[in-house]
């Protein structure tokens, strides 16, 4: 899985998004582990017709998200 992680300077919101690249289509254990202190969490997909909610674990450094099981492509909307 390949991720990349964007946010403004002020940091106030976020996306993370997720290629996964393998055609193997087992368990996929991800947390996303970030360096701020995001508040929500939204989840897209292409199969979903709306975003699913997130839970935000607060951690020493910032926050924690697990990520659902994706097929292809997900991003994660990021709010503080």
């Amino acid at each position: 899985v390949n991720v990349h992680y964007t946010a403004p300077h002020e940091g106030m919101r976020g996306v993370v998004q997720l290629m996964r690249y393998s055609p193997m289509r087992g368990e996929q254990n991800i947390t996303i582990a970030l360096g701020r202190p995001y508040k929500s969490a939204l989840f897209h997909t292409f199969a979903a017709d709306k975003p699913v909610a997130l839970p935000v674990t607060p951690s020493r450094f910032g926050a924690d998200i697990p990520v659902p099981v994706f097929s292809t492509y997900a991003a994660i909307e990021l709010e503080a």
